[in-house]
C-alpha cells in the first residue's frame, strides 16, 4: 500500500484533565511518591498547567 500524502482518520487522544477528545496533546510527566506517570493534555488544560507549577 503505497501512502496517499493524506492523513489517515484518527479519533484522537483523550484529555487526561478534562476528558474531552482533541487530535494534538501536549504530552506531561507527573511524580508522585518517586513514582512518574506521563499523562496527556489539551491545549488549554496545559496552559492550565503551566500556569500552575511557575513559581
Amino acid at each position: 500500500m503505497q501512502p496517499t500524502g493524506r492523513r489517515a482518520f484518527c479519533e484522537g487522544y483523550t484529555c487526561y484533565h478534562c476528558e474531552h477528545q482533541v487530535e494534538k496533546v501536549h504530552p506531561v510527566t507527573f511524580y508522585e511518591a518517586e513514582e512518574e506517570r506521563n499523562e496527556m493534555l489539551c491545549k488549554d488544560c496545559y496552559a492550565e498547567w503551566l500556569e500552575s507549577i511557575k513559581g
